[in-house]
């Protein structure tokens, strides 16, 4: 009997796969059909035409459900030319198997994946979101194709609603929003879901909401028959604020009435803050809350053609503490009652008070008021003054970036304004803010150093900041100063915050304002988050200092922006001569790179090499020479992130002239005690040097000089690497070595006649500084013989033109000799 059971469950199963795989085959034999069928039947339902990359058809994976699924889609927007109503990676269309087998295409869930949807209402009131046909439109027969969706869903999602008037924006961020219900139902519940992120709402250029998380869990009971939609349950958390919401929604033919009520679900003062346009310390949230806060509202009223529905909102504390349990600290008597009511017509939104506006911080008060009307030309009055001491203000609410603060803060602040073509003018007289800051120290996480004795005072005069007085001190470097932040209060295009700054110092110490070491530990949110500063910075000292060089009048007339410093003009006493350069600094990368022009003059050669290191090279260092040296030059420097200098990038240029130099004790001349006393030598002498050099590849090239010094005169040419390795190649000449203490063989080195008088010889210096080889230069005397000849041949030239009467001659070229008793040598390596 069992046997026999088996068997026929295996037949019957083995006929329903068999019947399965039988329907997928006809399914996927008719699959271009079907895919072609859909969409031109939905293009048939809209006003825009959707278009559409690849279409792909799945069978199995939510099965008994067909889905068809449209890749890169895109639907045009009917109102704004170039613009699109709706853009999706994925869309995803859901039909009922068995239904395609009867060509009954019924769509039954619509699934948008990393979507953007822009919603638009013009001024006149079309809206480009009406893009479905009506029935009067189409003049085809009835399509087989119809709409019975039971579940829409959005998944990382974009939606942005602009209305032009009233001036309205919203945009929202959906990680996963569903509807679902069997909504062709005569009766169903609609179950709705949202996992969002509301990253602005705007009312006439107001930001009433910015950048808050949203929850939506709402059951509504649906009868479209008869147009009503009841909340059953509902819950809403936006930014800390849980709400719940009760009533419904009636749809009439020509109108629809809401009637919704939500209030606060056990808030707390944190929770009401909140929702407010700026974003909350997180410490904040770890404070106690006392008193009695309430949120209530209440959405009422028909929309139709001729009335909007009203929003009423009222909020506030009474009898409210925040404390830090953990010390004790207590922000006392906060006190306030908000209110908003939706306007009356489009030209006026709404307007939003907040009233008595009163808190207690230690002996010290604050209170106020603020009043915005919302409408085509907002308005703005508010009223702010206090003071409260910043000691107890940071243990209150422990900015993560403050590890220490103390001395009192006083503000005055007045401020009416208003909104003309969407633009705020703040260019009123009553206009005024006052700000004061005093004390002894500021301890800040990301810096090295404390401040200390800072008095800080601002004022706002129109639109602009200024900075009256700025008095601070960082290690010995003491700082004074003004400001001015132009525009600061316009609501103008520009991203860029313009800050003039002035400065002045009787001791500026450099490394005691490096001091900033960033780190990830601070959470406030950046006030000027997308905001590009740009500071124009004019600095004074009267004594400064870097590390070992100290100077005097200091001037310096920089711009900072985007990670560089550009140096417009820098000026400095030192070394006892004048320094002027310009250039820039970049430190917007992994590396400190300094691009710069130095300019000096008249300045002690060993004390610039001394204060800078000796460049970090050994060629020629400060214990080697001596000397007043002017130059131009051009310099590239490179530091990592650690400020270590990183030699092989460092490139320089310098076009210099020394006088009265001396080189002292420099190692590689002591292979020419051969010929000259070595206590010449210790102390060579010259009275002018003018050459230019080069810096490159750690190595220092010096094109041929001649130099005459208190020992001998000659030229020299060559390199001289960082690590002290030469290449050095020099003509000596022979007569002013015999009338030296040493004297040499004739021949030795291979000397040849260079005039009447004067032998040269060409000699070359190579190898570490420690272990130098001393040989006769072969290839230079080449080049001097065929330099030689050359000037014969030119000679000879010029005697047969002028014997036989040539006038002119263009093969001929003046042989251009600068001193009968010295050579120009065109230098070639051995």
């Amino acid at each position: 009997m069992m046997n026999k059971w088996f068997k026929y469950s295996l037949i019957t199963l083995m006929a329903l796969v068999l019947l399965f795989f039988s329907l997928a085959i006809y399914v996927y034999q008719n699959l271009d059909q079907f895919k072609a069928y859909a969409l031109k039947e939905i293009n048939k339902q809209l006003k825009s035409e959707i278009s559409t990359g690849r279409i792909d058809l799945n069978l199995f994976a939510d099965f008994p459900r067909v889905s068809i699924t449209f890749n890169q889609v895109s639907i045009a927007d009917p109102i704004q030319k170039d613009s699109i109503l709706f853009k999706a990676k994925n869309l995803y269309l859901g039909f009922n198997f068995y239904d395609v087998l009867q060509k009954k295409y019924l769509l039954q869930s619509l699934i948008a994946d990393s979507a953007i949807i822009n919603v638009y209402i013009n001024n006149k009131g079309l809206a480009n979101y009406d893009i479905f046909k009506s029935e009067n439109d189409s003049k085809s027969k009835p399509s087989s194709f119809k709409f019975e969706l039971n579940l829409l869903k959005l998944k990382n999602s974009y939606l942005s609603f602009k209305q032009e008037n009233p001036n309205q924006f919203y945009s929202v961020f959906f990680k996963e929003t569903s509807l679902s219900g069997n909504f062709s139902d005569k009766e169903f519940e609609l179950k709705t879901y949202a996992d969002a992120f509301v990253q602005s709402i705007n009312l006439s250029g107001l930001e009433l909401i910015h950048q808050k998380p949203l929850i939506l869990d709402l059951n509504f009971l649906a009868k479209p028959s008869d147009g009503l939609y009841t909340i059953k349950e509902a819950k809403v958390k936006l930014s800390m604020l849980n709400l719940l919401l009760s009533g419904n929604i009636k749809q009439a033919k020509t109108f629809t009435d809401f009637n919704l009520n939500f209030k606060g679900d056990k808030i707390k003062i944190q929770d009401l803050l909140s929702l407010f346009p700026f974003q909350l310390p997180e410490s904040m949230n770890d404070l106690k809350s006392e008193g009695s806060v309430y949120f209530t509202g209440k959405y009422f009223g028909k929309e139709s053609k001729y009335s909007k529905p009203k929003l009423n909102l009222d909020f506030g504390v009474e009898n409210g503490s925040l404390i830090n349990s953990a010390n004790g600290i207590k922000l006392s008597n906060i006190y306030f009652k908000g209110n908003f009511i939706s306007g009356k017509d489009e030209q006026q939104l709404g307007n939003l008070k907040i009233e008595g506006l009163q808190a207690q911080l230690g002996e010290e008060s604050l209170g106020g008021a603020i009043d915005i009307e919302l409408s085509k030309n907002a308005k703005l009055n508010a009223k702010l003054k206090g003071g409260f001491d910043l000691m107890e203000f940071q243990k209150l609410v422990q900015l993560s970036s403050i590890k220490s603060i103390n001395g009192m803060a006083k503000f005055n602040l007045f401020l009416n304004a208003e909104q003309v073509n969407g633009v705020w003018n703040w260019m009123n007289s009553k206009n005024t803010v006052e700000m004061e800051m005093k004390g002894n120290e500021i301890v800040l996480n990301d810096f090295t150093k404390p401040i200390q004795n800072y008095n800080i005072s601002f004022v706002l005069k129109d639109e602009n900041i200024q900075i009256s007085n700025l008095e601070i001190k960082i290690g010995k470097t003491d700082l004074k100063g003004i400001g001015y932040l132009p525009g600061f209060l316009s609501d103008n295009k520009s991203k860029i915050l313009e800050i003039d700054l002035k400065s002045e110092s009787n001791y500026l110490d450099a490394q005691d304002l490096m001091i900033y070491e960033p780190s990830n530990s601070s959470t406030e949110s950046n006030q000027t988050a997308g905001k590009e500063i740009l500071i124009h910075l004019k600095a004074n000292a009267e004594s400064f200092k870097y590390q070992d060089l100290i100077g005097k009048s200091f001037r310096a007339d920089l711009e900072i922006k985007n990670g560089s410093i550009n140096i417009i003009d820098l000026k400095l006493n030192a070394w006892g001569g004048l320094v002027q350069t310009n250039g820039k600094f970049d430190f917007s990368g992994k590396n400190f790179i300094l691009e710069a022009e130095p300019k000096l003059q008249n300045v002690k050669v060993k004390q610039l090499l001394k204060e800078f290191n000796d460049f970090a090279q050994d060629a020629i260092k400060s214990e080697h020479i001596d000397g007043t040296l002017s130059c131009n030059s051009k310099v590239l420097m490179v530091w990592d992130d650690k400020f270590n200098f990183l030699k092989p990038k460092f490139k320089a240029v310098a076009e210099l002239n020394m006088k009265n130099g001396q080189l002292i004790n420099y190692q590689p001349l002591f292979a020419l005690s051969k010929f000259i006393d070595i206590n010449d030598l210790k102390n060579l002498k010259f009275n002018e040097m003018s050459n230019t050099l080069e810096i490159v590849n750690e190595k220092m090239i010096i094109p041929e000089m001649d130099i005459k010094t208190n020992a001998i005169s000659l030229s020299i040419s060559g390199n001289h690497t960082f690590e002290n390795y030469l290449d050095y190649h020099l003509k000596i000449t022979l007569s002013e070595l015999l009338n030296k203490k040493r004297k040499v063989t004739e021949n030795e080195f291979g000397e040849e006649a260079d005039a009447p008088g004067k032998v040269n010889l060409f000699l070359s210096i190579k190898g570490p500084a420690n272990n130098l080889k001393f040989v006769y230069d072969k290839k230079a005397v080449r080049a001097k013989i065929a330099a030689d000849l050359k000037k014969e041949g030119a000679t000879i030239k010029e005697i047969i033109k002028s014997e036989i009467g040539f006038t002119k001659d263009t093969t001929i070229k003046q042989s251009n000799k600068k001193d009968g008793n010295n050579d120009e040598l065109e230098f070639e390596p051995e």
